[in-house]
């Protein structure tokens, strides 16, 4: 007989809503992954940083692909995760950030898979010069590799809508029912190919007019920052080739789009943003997906409301641009947000406190994250879901130290915590919960989705379940049928909060030791082949 402890388990969860309901709890105990798969091919210019290549490359794109391990169902919604990033690599961008593999974007990974989800932690091309000598031709770099970005995040939408349609689906998704969340960079990412759909819209913006416009040839006459001949289609169907006599930084002929997954159509089913803004509010019409946003109201770079974007790597006052405030406030106007009406539950009341303290008033798809300034420059943590990993990060050096820093500060976890001091693990899940506890119910119904579990819950009888002593003194055994060996355990307060799991049990009798569990009613969960036992535990 297998014995387990609970004391070795007291490990710090996040909290739960107990009930098991798919969709809005985490109804499952593993997560499946499936690492680097790739979902088209692209040109980067950022080797023209790197002088033994200095021209543009084409390379694969890349996915993580997150499902819940064990689950039954034929057709999951698929939720698009889009990192940050600044649109150069991790370090390169100033900041320990910027890959798929940032810890709050695995986080919320595993989280949605859980919950039933198939998550696509999903690259996009990096590349501008930070390094160009003007204002504007940095500007301009980085507005055109916002662009690449969003023909990225349009190419992964067709690579799984073509996976689904003619690729014998193996991630099981539903092509109608697919989420773009972005955290950072990525929200401008998830706005941007959410809303921008026709290419005169970056011609004719409003708030302000032309901010898209620039002269590129010399002329004196303003021409698009992109162009689709040059830098390709939005829809990703056509060549983007520099034309003879070359173009800025491009020589004639160099190839700076290639298409993917020609003629299959592209279309999303809702907008979810932390931390990013609109390139323009006119890319917003009636006929588009509903948006969720999440936004530090006095974040230093990515405006609130309606103010000019300030790149981190370098400061630059880069465009005007509209933030979550404005573009929800929008979003409702027009409708999009309609399908969250009658959501009632204690996070939109939480949602409608934080727009009170953000000093407006609440905005439904809106939840405002007030952080206070951390030093009398009023500098604000403007992603508080993230963290790092410090013991690895405390070995790593800039390549530059900040001025007056002395040797032994300058690694880059202290680099790091001069702009986010009060980060941890523990602040970035409390932030997640809250992110995930006003999502949730929003994306059943802006998805339409059929909430009922493939985790079906069990009658005792069925797996001749015996557990005694109940109530417990010291320990307490648990016994199924020889064929219903239990395959995992999750033990649970009365709150909600997952106290302590454990997997591949695999076995039919267990003696599970209390030690210094305090007095009180528990839940266990209890995982079957055919499906869950939830037994209520009370110790002395």
């Amino acid at each position: 007989m297998r014995k387990i402890t609970l004391i070795a388990l007291l490990v710090a969860a996040w909290s739960i809503t107990f009930g098991q309901t798919r969709y809005i709890d985490q109804v499952f105990d593993g997560v499946t992954l499936t690492d680097s798969e790739i979902y088209g091919a692209n040109t980067t210019i950022i080797t023209l940083l790197d002088t033994s290549i200095a021209r543009p490359i084409k390379i694969p794109l890349f996915t993580d692909i997150y499902e819940p391990t064990g689950d039954t169902l034929d057709s999951r919604p698929l939720v698009i995760l889009l990192k940050t990033g600044n649109f150069l690599p991790q370090v390169l961008n100033g900041s320990i950030y910027g890959t798929r593999k940032d810890s709050a974007l695995v986080e919320v990974a595993n989280r949605l898979a859980k919950m039933g989800y198939v998550v696509a932690s999903t690259d996009y091309r990096e590349g501008w010069n930070p390094f160009q000598e003007t204002q504007p031709a940095r500007a301009l770099q980085l507005i055109q590799a916002a662009y690449r970005g969003i023909q990225d995040v349009r190419s992964a939408v067709k690579y799984f809508k073509l996976t689904a349609a003619a690729g014998g689906n193996p991630h099981r998704i539903d092509p109608d029912k697919i989420v773009l969340w972005g955290m950072g960079t990525g929200g401008y990412m998830s706005l941007g190919a959410t809303y921008l759909d026709q290419f005169i819209e970056i011609i004719t913006t409003t708030n302000p007019p032309g901010k898209f416009l620039t002269d590129l040839t010399g002329d004196g006459n303003p021409d698009p920052m992109v162009i689709p001949s040059i830098n390709g289609d939005l829809e990703v169907d056509s060549f983007g080739i520099v034309p003879p006599g070359g173009l800025l930084i491009f020589a004639a002929g160099d190839t700076l789009s290639f298409p993917n997954h020609q003629g299959i159509p592209y279309s999303v089913n809702l907008c979810v943003n932390m931390g990013g803004a609109l390139g323009d509010i006119s890319w917003m019409d009636a006929n588009e997906a509903p948006l969720i946003s999440f936004h530090v109201p006095l974040d230093n770079n990515a405006p609130y409301n309606d103010d000019v974007l300030r790149v981190p790597t370098t400061g630059d006052a880069i465009v005007q641009v509209q933030g979550s405030f404005a573009a929800v406030t929008k979003a409702n106007e027009l409708g999009l947000n309609d399908v969250f009406a009658g959501i009632d539950d204690p996070m939109t009341d939480a949602a409608k406190a934080a727009s009170a303290a953000a000093g407006h008033e609440y905005v439904e798809g809106l939840y405002p994250l007030n952080i206070v300034p951390h030093d009398t420059a009023g500098s604000v943590d403007g992603s508080p879901w993230n963290w790092w990993d410090s013991n690895f990060w405390s070995q790593i050096q800039p390549s530059q130290c900040p001025t007056g820093a002395p040797v032994a500060m300058c690694n880059w976890n202290l680099v790091s915590l001069q702009g986010a001091p009060f980060t941890s693990a523990a602040r970035g899940r409390t932030y997640i919960d809250t992110i995930m506890g006003y999502f949730a119910p929003r994306a059943v119904a802006a998805l339409g989705l059929d909430q009922t579990s493939s985790v079906t819950p069990l009658e005792e009888a069925q797996v001749g379940l015996f557990l005694a002593p109940n109530p417990i003194i010291d320990q307490f055994r648990i016994r199924t049928n020889q064929t219903a060996p239990i395959r995992s355990a999750s033990l649970y307060n009365m709150e909600g909060k997952e106290l302590g799991r454990w997997n591949k049990i695999n076995q039919n009798e267990l003696r599970v030791e209390r030690f210094s569990l305090p007095s009180g009613t528990y839940l266990m969960r209890l995982q079957f082949d055919e499906g869950i036992i939830t037994k209520k535990l009370i110790f002395k």
